[in-house]
């Protein structure tokens, strides 16, 4: 009777192809090269919501998270050898966006928060040449990274009120 919370629930969640490209481009040295690209994107939005009429506050939250990969491949084919690159890179983020409402007193003190987790983001580029007498040659390079995160900053008297409801929880 005095509280209730919940567990975030779904509103949004799907899978968007981004790109899906082929084709053959004639080089001017008379050989073609054959490229194919592709690219999608996952999104999760969901949100939850909690009050408590004991403390007299209420907190929502909305969580957007996404993932995004693209990868491409250009291949040239001769008779006696066939090179290429592969080339892909992928991320997956995450932003918070909270609310927290005190109504305690009048007015009521609002306070908004936006934060982007921590997120990683990696690349590779693959390089590769085959002969026709059956020699493979294979390059890999890989680059990972974590990206760090970070609150944004809203307006001044939100960080006010934000300072006034968290230090008087304390």
């Amino acid at each position: 009777m005095f509280s209730m919370t919940g567990d975030p629930m779904n509103v949004v969640k799907g899978l968007i192809l981004l790109t899906d490209h082929s084709e053959v481009i004639q080089l001017q040295s008379g050989l073609k090269a054959s490229a194919e690209f592709q690219g999608g994107l996952a999104i999760d939005i969901s949100g939850g919501m909690e009050i408590s009429l004991w403390y007299r506050e209420s907190k929502t939250s909305v969580n957007n998270r996404g993932a995004l990969v693209v990868t491409g491949n250009v291949t040239v084919d001769m008779d006696f050898m066939r090179a290429g690159v592969e080339v892909s890179f992928e991320t997956e983020v995450a932003l918070d966006f909270m609310t927290t409402v005190q109504f305690s007193e009048y007015p009521f003190l609002v306070c908004m928060q936006m934060d982007k987790t921590t997120f990683p983001y990696s690349e590779h580029l693959t390089r590769y040449e085959s002969l026709s007498s059956g020699k493979n040659v294979m390059t890999r390079k890989t680059k990972k990274e974590l990206l760090p995160g970070s609150e944004f900053p809203l307006h001044q008297e939100n960080s006010n009120m934000c300072k006034k409801i968290f230090d008087s929880s304390w």
